[in-house]
């Protein structure tokens, strides 16, 4: 985006108006698309267009969806050993009393199987 009179993205130097020609050239086009907007609310309907095209483009081209199904996988593996080392830790600091009204209380929220297993387990 252009600011006037500095420089835009690219490190080049913005026009001292920060406004395209009434010329009608590339300037005024990237104008009409709102490329010189300093709030969304400002783009028009062909600036949004082109916007969502881009992010099609680099979307595609980054393989976000790739990264996005490793993040998900590496995640749910990651989040077993968490719960078994905070249920862990969990008991070395909680006496077990206290953990008995815990698993009693949470016995409302979950299905009757479930709390079985967890009072059996501590």
């Amino acid at each position: 985006m252009r600011r006037a009179g500095g420089r835009d993205q690219t490190g080049k130097e913005a026009p001292a108006s920060g406004r395209a020609s009434a010329g009608g050239g590339p300037e005024a086009r990237r104008e009409d698309r709102g490329r010189a907007a300093d709030r969304p609310s400002e783009i028009p309907r062909p600036g949004w267009r082109d916007i969502l095209w881009r992010v099609w483009q680099q979307v595609g081209e980054h393989n976000v969806s790739i990264i996005a199904a490793g993040v998900a996988f590496y995640s749910l593996l990651a989040i077993f050993p968490a719960i078994t080392a905070f249920v862990s830790f969990y008991g070395l600091i909680a006496d077990p009393g206290s953990v008995e009204k815990q698993v009693s209380a949470i016995g409302q929220l979950i299905p009757a199987e479930a709390l079985n297993l967890i009072s059996t387990q501590l």
